[in-house]
């Protein structure tokens, strides 16, 4: 975990685990969804849900990546 520039979880219970376990990467350690148009920023786990919430949370998860993936490219400050 000391060498990741950026931790990103799915949800407040992904953050409390990762505190728990890595308390030292906090400080770069995101919700995934804050990158996100919707309003939830946390990003349910499709696993044994109907297909359509599996295809909501690919939807959001790509989303947020392509965000993150233009203020990297664009060189903003994290």
């Amino acid at each position: 975990m000391s060498r990741a520039d950026l931790v990103l979880v799915m949800d407040h219970a992904n953050l409390a685990a990762l505190a728990t376990r890595y308390p030292d990467a906090l400080e770069k350690t995101y919700l995934l969804g804050s990158l996100d148009s919707e309003p939830d920023v946390e990003i349910a786990d499709p696993f044994e849900a109907e297909d359509a919430a599996t295809e909501q949370a690919c939807g959001r998860i790509a989303g947020a990546i392509d965000r993150l993936l233009v203020h990297v490219s664009c060189g903003l400050p994290s």
